[in-house]
């Protein structure tokens, strides 16, 4: 994947340049969606983490208020390798 790429599809995710970090919590994100509830305690950990990898924190509430899609989820793991 050619720097092009991934900076659009970071973008198809609504992660700008500066937010690529962000892209590293998704694959969380998708494990805490897992049985279709968000926990409270997976929230707060997946929150302090996104504070500690410097995640985007309106991105990441979006998507613990809202399940990402199946292919968001699989664009992020492909971002993810080529990152």
């Amino acid at each position: 994947m050619d720097e092009s790429t991934l900076r659009e599809g970071l973008a198809r995710l609504g992660i700008g340049s500066d937010d690529w970090r962000s892209v590293l919590v998704l694959p969380l994100v998708q494990v805490a969606w897992a049985d279709t509830t968000i926990q409270g305690g997976e929230r707060l950990r997946i929150a302090e983490l996104s504070r500690e990898l410097g995640a985007n924190p309106t991105l990441v509430e979006r998507w613990l208020t809202e399940r990402p899609s199946n292919d968001e989820l699989t664009l992020a793991r492909q971002l993810i390798v080529a990152l």
